[in-house]
């Protein structure tokens, strides 16, 4: 493991470094959730339970406030409650605002028997929409039909969605996945096969768990094969997929190697690994 690389995945758990605090921390001094050196959200105990440094200073008028060595997705100023002051609950525009934005690879193998239940369990998500569908399948199968089943079920969204043919004969299925990718957006994928039907809650369970639970979540493991395997799509282009080894291996070894050099540099890491499975989020 490379020292840049260790840099990488140390910056992207936000731990404190040599410094007192992350070059990624945020001030809680203008955040209206700030309330008597507390977050009114319970994200201040949350951080310090995660390993993530928070520091008491004072302001320029001397006053004490907060700094977390991270980047905090709630951070909100009056302006933006201001702004949102018709809102019938705040924390809902909250929520709203911090969609994860997840998109859905689908993977036909063999034939696309089951792919509107697939489908059809992707558009019945809760509170949040996926942010598009790829449909990836095999040489053997009929990419005309697909096309036309796709656009019959999805007639009417507002989900953009595409549907490519792979070429490359007896992939496994971190290939399919990989060969998947070059047509994925910003946020996270999930992956499931053709006649799957993933939970309605799955979405909703990845953004409590980055916005309220404040883990930092980069690979979430399939909790049905890779049915629901979830991937940070940044971590995904950065380690090259699965070329080598799987992402999941490189997540471990580079965590390993962060906090060795964390011992030698007598700084502190985070607790919670990146790697994560879909029990542990619903927790």
């Amino acid at each position: 493991m490379t020292d840049e690389l260790s840099d990488i995945f140390s910056e992207m758990k936000n731990s404190g470094t040599k410094k007192e605090l992350s070059d990624l921390a945020t001030s809680c001094e203008d955040c209206i959730f700030l309330e008597d050196l507390d977050c009114k959200l319970g994200n201040i105990s949350k951080y310090r339970q995660r390993g993530v440094k928070v520091l008491q200073s004072e302001n320029k008028e001397g006053e004490p406030t907060l700094t977390v060595g991270t980047i905090c997705h709630t951070y909100r100023t009056d302006l933006w409650e201001l702004a949102n002051d018709d809102a019938e609950d705040i924390l809902d525009v909250l929520e709203l605002e911090t969609d994860p934005k997840v998109g859905f690879f689908i993977l036909v193998k063999n034939d696309h028997e089951g792919l509107e239940r697939s489908i059809k369990s992707i558009l019945n998500q809760e509170i949040f929409s996926a942010k598009y569908i790829l449909i990836s399948s095999t040489y053997e199968t009929d990419q005309i039909e697909i096309i036309q089943k796709t656009q019959s079920i999805l007639e009417g969204t507002e989900i953009p969605y595409k549907v490519q043919r792979i070429l490359e004969e007896e992939v496994t299925d971190d290939q399919f996945i990989d060969l998947s990718f070059s047509n994925a957006k910003n946020g996270y994928y999930c992956v499931l096969e053709c006649g799957h039907e993933i939970p309605t809650d799955l979405i909703k369970i990845l953004h409590k768990a980055l916005v309220f639970d404040l883990y930092s979540v980069a690979y979430v493991e399939g909790y049905e094969g890779i049915n629901g395997r979830t991937v940070q799509c940044a971590i995904h282009k950065f380690l090259i997929g699965n070329k080598g080894a799987t992402i999941k291996t490189k997540i471990l070894e580079g965590e390993d190697y962060d906090k060795q050099q964390a011992r030698t540099e007598l700084r502190s890491v985070r607790k919670d690994s990146m790697v994560t499975t879909w029990d542990k989020l619903r927790k």
